[in-house]
């Protein structure tokens, strides 16, 4: 009896160091059970390209009435010629996974020459900011392990035991029961606006879509302001240059529904945001309010976003290629 509990032992010894020597030579075999398209955005994560373009959404974005099909990384790839670049894109991302990927990066021996990073104001809204799918947990988690030797092993057993949810800082109660307002009065609860049709909705409905994302005040203490600032400190002692930029918003359909005077609404938001994007390698690129209504696609897709066609994608790419060179 006790040879055999030997053997199984033995057994179960060497299948664990098989396992952890597979994880570790072929971390991608475990990144593929994290989220779709996560092991794709790890492999470049791993990459020696010159550029990484972090993006949610927008960069993979392509329309269907779009003469150019090239996403937005691939419109910069071919701007910034011979340098290479590498897309790290997920629909929703938002400051805190790009965090995740910057200390990554950032604890690797060979390190890309620039990172483009968006900020897309409306990731600091509750839409994203408190939405409990938004999270990103696990690709967090798998982030912080595969920083160290044969932590990627760890990955599974600790996402069954659902360790990644000591990263989610968000609840659903919470998600829902969060006032939306249009400056001091109360409009609806979050729970109000997420029954709202996304493509049969009146026109006071809208205005209420509009505010969710785009009009709730950002503080300085903001948690998306600190992860933020928390990227810069992980690149403060390496040769990598930071390039920001925020995302073009349709302001023009937002001013046609509460008129000019909101304007200064969210430009106080992007103010607060940009004052903490400094540093020796940092530069910044304020295109909120640079493309008009007809070069966003969001009317095909359901409420106002920031997906773009091939022309506002162009403009984009442009002055992202003028930053990096």
């Amino acid at each position: 009896m006790k040879i055999f509990l030997y053997k199984v032992l033995i057994f179960a010894f060497l299948v664990i160091v098989l396992q952890l020597l597979i994880y570790s030579f072929k971390p991608s075999a475990v990144a593929n059970s994290v989220s779709e398209g996560f092991a794709t955005n790890f492999d470049n994560l791993s990459s020696p390209k010159d550029i990484l373009y972090f993006g949610d959404s927008i960069i993979e974005r392509v329309a269907a009435t779009d003469t150019d099909k090239r996403t937005l990384p691939q419109m910069t790839s071919d701007l910034v010629k011979p340098l290479t670049v590498a897309a790290i894109a997920q629909a929703a991302s938002q400051p805190d996974i790009y965090l995740a990927y910057s200390k990554y990066i950032a604890g690797r021996r060979v390190k890309p020459q620039a990172i483009i990073i968006p900020v897309n104001i409306r990731s600091f809204s509750p839409e994203w900011d408190l939405r409990p799918e938004y999270q990103f947990e696990r690709e967090r988690l798998f982030l912080n392990l595969a920083k160290y030797p044969l932590g990627v092993a760890a990955y599974n057993p600790l996402a069954v035991f659902k360790a990644d949810q000591l990263l989610n800082g968000a609840s659903a109660d919470n998600f829902n029961n969060t006032p939306i307002y249009i400056g001091k009065h109360k409009i609806a609860l979050v729970r109000d606006i997420m029954k709202i049709d996304s493509f049969k909705y009146s026109p006071e409905e809208f205005k209420k879509i509009i505010a969710f994302e785009y009009l709730q005040p950002v503080s300085p203490g903001h948690r998306k302001i600190k992860s933020l600032r928390d990227i810069i400190d992980c690149f403060r002692e390496y040769p990598v240059n930071l390039i920001f930029y925020f995302t073009p918003l349709d302001y023009q359909t937002i001013q046609e529904n509460f008129g000019p005077e909101i304007t200064a609404v969210i430009k106080e938001n992007i103010r607060v945001v940009k004052s903490v994007l400094k540093g020796p390698n940092v530069k910044v690129l304020d295109l909120s309010y640079s493309l008009p209504s007809a070069d966003f696609v969001w009317k095909t897709e359901g409420p106002i976003n920031e997906h773009l066609g091939d022309k506002g994608r162009l403009s984009v790419a442009s002055q992202i290629a003028k930053a990096v060179q």
